[in-house]
């Protein structure tokens, strides 16, 4: 399983072990000076996409969640900043969707690159980057619906 998360002009890969579930506490890590906050949607792959047609997108993909993801500043490797242990925050519960004309961008853009296979998670960050800190409560609540409420220590 993989999670793939757009960037600007991009995307990135974390590790299955990035993954911080059922709203459990965020630990901001010894290194680095700092950690900022993306929050945003993500999606589970359903079906198997290569190459996949942006009119076709919809197909790979039937629910999705709320996520944020994590990043700590001060650090020279990117992939250290981003890659770390339980940097993923992901809702414990996904809803029915599909047929979102930004979602079947990224995946007919990402699917170009690599093969998604059946379980990997799509993010797609829906605003800024904010500077997080010890004893902040983290809540994300799409159409009114809280699906992630974590603390930071």
């Amino acid at each position: 399983m993989k999670i793939i998360c757009i960037d600007s002009g991009g995307f990135f890969c974390k590790p299955d072990t990035a993954l911080l579930r059922n709203n459990e506490p965020f630990y901001i890590p010894e290194f680095g000076t700092g950690v900022v906050r993306r929050k945003g949607r993500v999606v589970r792959i359903c079906r198997v996409a290569k190459c996949i047609g942006e009119r076709f997108a919809h197909r790979c993909y039937d629910e999705a969640g709320a996520a944020v993801d994590f990043e700590v500043r001060g650090v020279e490797c990117s992939t250290m900043a981003r890659a770390f242990d339980h940097s993923f925050a992901v809702s414990p519960r996904f809803v029915p969707c599909g047929g979102d004309a930004l979602i079947d961008k990224h995946i007919a853009s990402v699917s170009r690159f690599m093969t998604l296979k059946i379980g990997d998670l799509l993010f797609i960050p829906d605003g800024e980057e904010k500077t997080t800190s010890a004893g902040e409560r983290i809540t994300v609540e799409p159409n009114g619906e809280k699906l992630l409420d974590f603390e930071v220590k």
